[in-house]
């Protein structure tokens, strides 16, 4: 989708939710497997020296790893297979598995021996459940400590505003792409 952040440790936000399901304009797949194949390209540009992992989230958080992996052929396919496999099902919480990355503890502080990446690619549809309101309050409480830059992609024109604040708030870009 155009992004080209510099990084070697990237956690991926991949949105799982049944409106994901819908066909992207310009391959005629659906978002969701857009999303997975554009992930995939990413870490096949970056090379076997970054790390990754991927976290879908629909109503539900679903994680492969919870630890960054070496992005070798391998593990890009494995992750890929896994995406696949997966099926959008159910709406769109996008803060839990924002929360997730980020390592937040239950009191809400970080688990910074626990939080590895510098980079979160979000691509998600655009229209969450818990809408924009927590962003800005998240991201002044933790943000400067987490030091993560959230790059996000809007697929398709449905956005309620999140994606572009969490992008903003945190230095990262964001893209819309009609889907």
């Amino acid at each position: 989708f155009g992004l080209r952040p510099v990084t070697d440790r990237v956690t991926f936000i991949i949105d799982r939710s049944t409106s994901m399901e819908a066909p992207f304009a310009k391959t005629g797949a659906s978002r969701y497997a857009e999303a997975a194949r554009q992930m995939a390209q990413f870490l096949r540009d970056l090379g076997p020296q970054t790390r990754f992992r991927v976290v879908l989230f629909d109503s539900a958080l679903h994680i492969w790893k919870d630890q960054l992996q070496i992005a070798n052929t391998t593990n890009v396919g494995a992750a890929s297979a896994w995406i696949s496999y997966q099926r959008p099902l159910g709406g769109t919480v996008l803060r839990t598995a924002v929360e997730s990355v980020l390592r937040l503890r239950s009191d809400g502080t970080l688990d910074m021996r626990k939080l590895e990446e510098d980079t979160v690619i979000v691509l998600c549809d655009g229209a969450t459940t818990d809408g924009p309101s927590w962003v800005e309050g998240l991201i002044e409480r933790v943000g400067s400590q987490a030091c993560v830059v959230f790059h996000c992609v809007q697929i398709g024109s449905s956005g309620d505003g999140t994606l572009e604040l969490l992008a903003k708030l945190t230095g990262g870009d964001f893209v819309r792409v009609d889907g």
